[in-house]
């Protein structure tokens, strides 16, 4: 006959005389539990070991897991249709579920898209304003945008250096200094007015002078001409220094 543990349902086969009616203490081999066993216990265990008694486990245990695999696929056909309702569902609402229904699906369609044209325009923004020198320098016309919105696209006096600076005395209190400036770099630059110093053997300031140039900008690798007419004395001793100011 067989006895089943409590514990750990381990089963053991005994005899059934060797249980009198009023039970016999028996402890499980393998999880040590201790408990009595009366003669009905080896009659039900040895009912809840057969074959058949397993089989009908068995099927309890699969039909348990295909009523979960039925509910589970029931919850996820009834979201679908609430999130995709067809046309005859739409057709059974009434006139202010149909359009409470139709403006659900309207403003979450916009949202999204709205969401991400805010994000194209954002990086398309960035974009311009990260490299608005290199776009201007590639499409001139473009500053005029750049220049519309009040941001900055031309650098100013970059890359420029001055050549073949010549310096003339004309008359008692009249200097002209005359000569090139070059563009070295790789950019259109915006002209900024040339400050001429004169500047003594003491290092002070004897004269200063700003002139603005006509040309406004200059290509890369082009120079244009300048001639500063100053009321200063100028000697070999006298410094002049060209810069230009922002």
């Amino acid at each position: 006959m067989l006895i089943s543990c409590p514990k750990c349902h381990s089963v053991y086969n005994i005899s059934e005389d060797k249980i009198p009616e009023n039970g016999k203490k028996f402890k499980c081999a393998e999880c040590g539990e201790i408990w009595r066993v009366f003669p009905q216990d080896v009659s039900e265990a040895e009912i809840e070991n057969s074959p058949q008694a397993q089989i009908s486990v068995d099927d309890l245990e699969s039909q348990r897991k295909k009523e979960e695999v039925n509910e589970m696929l029931n919850r996820l056909s009834q979201g679908t249709k609430n999130l995709f309702a067809d046309n005859g569902e739409v057709k059974q609402m009434s006139v202010g579920q149909r359009i409470k229904h139709s403006f659900s699906n309207w403003l979450s369609s916009t949202a999204q898209i709205a969401l991400i044209l805010l994000l194209i325009i954002a990086l398309g923004v960035i974009i311009l304003y990260k490299h608005r020198y290199d776009i201007v320098n590639r499409l001139p016309n473009m500053q005029k945008i750049y220049d519309f919105w009040g941001i900055e696209s031309v650098y100013k006096g970059k890359d420029i250096i001055f050549r073949d600076v010549q310096i003339h005395q004309i008359g008692e209190n009249k200097v002209l200094v005359s000569g090139r400036i070059y563009n070295e770099g790789n950019y259109r630059v915006k002209l900024l007015p040339i400050k001429v110093t004169f500047i003594n053997t003491d290092g002070q300031t004897e004269a200063e002078i700003s002139e603005q140039l006509p040309q406004q900008l200059l290509q890369p690798g082009f120079s244009v001409l300048f001639n500063i007419n100053a009321d200063a004395k100028w000697s070999e001793t006298t410094n002049v220094k060209l810069s230009m100011e922002d």
